[in-house]
Formats: C-alpha cells, sequence, structure tokens
C-alpha cells in the first residue's frame, strides 16, 4: 500500500499542500508559516481559522534529501495536527510526537475525543500510511461539528 507521505518534489508537496488547504471550504483563514530550520528538516507550523469556531493547530516536521540530479525532495517525519474549539476543549487529534527521533514512524496515533467535553475516549495506534493528509483531517473535523452523532 502506498505511503501518502512518503518522498515527494519540494515544489509539488508545497504547491499541493498549500492549495488545498487554501481551497478547503471549511477553513477560514490560513495562519500556517513553513520555516526550513536546517538543512535537514523543514516545518510548518501554526493554526488554521475554520467554520463553527474550530481551530486547527498544526505542526509539522519534514525531512529533506536531494536527489542526484539536485532536485529537493520532503517526506513527513512528524505530525500533530489538533482541532478545537476557540477558547474550548479538543475536537479531534492525530499525532506521531510521543515518537523517539529514531523511529517516529511507530507511534502514530488518533485521539477521539467527546465532541461536548473535549473528553478523552480512545487512542488509536495507527500505521504510518493511516496518518490522514491535512485536508483529510480537515474533512474529518468539518464532519464531526457539521454532523454530531
Amino acid at each position: 500500500m502506498n505511503d501518502p507521505h512518503d518522498w515527494n518534489s519540494w515544489d509539488n508537496y508545497r504547491a499541493v499542500h498549500d492549495k488545498r488547504t487554501d481551497e478547503h471550504p471549511f477553513v477560514l483563514e490560513n495562519r500556517l508559516e513553513w520555516d526550513v530550520i536546517s538543512p535537514d528538516y523543514i516545518t510548518l507550523s501554526g493554526e488554521l481559522l475554520c467554520a463553527r469556531g474550530i481551530v486547527v493547530s498544526v505542526v509539522k516536521v519534514l525531512e529533506t534529501r536531494t536527489t542526484g540530479r539536485g532536485r529537493l525532495e520532503v517526506r513527513g517525519w512528524k505530525y500533530a495536527y489538533n482541532a478545537f474549539f476557540a477558547g474550548g476543549h479538543n475536537v479531534l487529534r492525530y499525532d506521531n510526537t510521543h515518537a523517539t527521533d529514531s523511529a517516529p514512524e511507530k507511534k502514530f496515533h488518533k485521539h477521539t475525543l467527546d465532541l461536548e467535553t473535549g473528553r478523552a475516549l480512545e487512542v488509536m495506534l495507527l500505521h504510518r500510511r493511516d496518518m490522514p493528509l491535512l485536508s483529510a483531517f480537515l474533512g474529518e473535523v468539518a464532519a464531526l461539528v457539521h454532523n454530531p452523532a
């Protein structure tokens, strides 16, 4: 099965990411910022202000490498997506920030929370390929707050 977080050209990764985020119907304002923190890592961090008073906090760390042709490539290494009501409790979280530097792929989690209280309901261990892309996470949060069970 394909890993959507595997190596991709930096130009393509950023163009697709920015387009999907900026055009997502749930997102009202994009406050995310890219930062090259070393020759080996690029980060994306900040917040997305969304419909229904939801704020999505994003922290991504991308590994970098240069191909033999001099093309910069990136792949996801560490992730934390946290959706919460502005000034309130969490709604949904995915992350692998509990991981060690040597094995981040072994610690992907989905934190399911009670929509009314923010109380933790379940923490599910995921495979790296099951970590959603940010646009899919936004869709999942939008469905939760628009159509609560």
